[in-house]
């Protein structure tokens, strides 16, 4: 993790990587070599990663709402939708996953439904700009 926030990419890789030999069951490792792969613009391979560590850990609303967000930008918001969906269904105030349900939901032109989720939003953090 010291070299992530460190901006060594490649260390912090090869030991996320090795971490996850020892035990696949740690989200934060998933998470933080996801994130490296779309520092280095490898979205396909952080999307395996990302869903790698969906299946080992099935309640993760932080994994499903990244799973999601990346087939957002693939215009997939079918696969999009069931991901924040997911989420949502394990941490039903998760704010990310809600902010990007709803982007889904206006591109499909329901904007009362996208309203009554984004007054959700604005009770549990008033202070989000994407709500104002």
């Amino acid at each position: 993790l010291c070299y992530f926030h460190l901006n060594d990419l490649t260390e912090a890789k090869k030991y996320f990587l090795q971490a996850l030999q020892v035990s696949e069951m740690q989200e934060a490792s998933y998470l933080s070599l996801g994130e490296i792969y779309l520092l280095e613009n490898e979205r396909e391979e952080a999307e395996a990663v990302f869903e790698r560590g969906a299946r080992r850990n099935p309640e993760s609303p932080v994994l499903f709402t990244k799973i999601g967000l990346l087939a957002f930008e693939k215009s997939d918001y079918t696969k999009a939708f069931e991901c924040f969906g997911t989420a949502l269904t394990f941490c039903p105030t998760h704010v990310p996953a809600i902010m990007a349900a709803c982007q889904v939901i206006q591109k499909h032109g329901d904007a009362d439904v996208a309203l009554s989720k984004y007054r959700i939003v604005y009770g549990r953090k008033p202070e989000c700009a994407q709500v104002w």
